[in-house]
């Protein structure tokens, strides 16, 4: 198995340099960049962040219909990421919405290093 490469994404808006680095393949199959961990003070792009977190927790060929539903409008967020606990689960913990400057430093530092560790580990 290859080493992926842990990424921070720090004030990070609704994501699109996590989803650069996501999407960035080296062959068919293998993404050398994990985001690991976006970090996002604002409400409406900490919601953005871990639905995309949540759409990559699934390869590209088994996202579920429930995801398109809730895009058009046809299902509740609460609903789809109740459906898929477990992907919601792990796109929580990716996705933080917290304020820099606000939350302390060793809280930062200890996310920032779970985060890392949880890459090396295959999670």
């Amino acid at each position: 198995m290859k080493k992926r490469i842990s990424v921070i994404d720090i004030f990070a808006g609704p994501g699109g340099l996590g989803e650069g680095f996501a999407s960035f393949r080296v062959s068919k199959s293998f993404h050398p960049f994990k985001v690991c961990l976006s970090i996002e003070k604002d409400t409406h792009a900490h919601r953005t962040l871990e639905l995309r977190s949540f759409f990559r927790k699934f390869e590209k060929t088994k996202v579920p219909k429930e995801y398109y539903e809730y895009l058009r409008g046809r299902r509740s967020r609460e609903d789809l990421l109740k459906k898929y606990r477990p992907e919601a689960e792990k796109a929580a913990l990716e996705a933080w919405h917290a304020e820099l400057g606000k939350t302390s430093d060793q809280e930062v530092d200890d996310r920032i290093e779970e985060a890392i560790d949880s890459n090396k580990n295959g999670y």
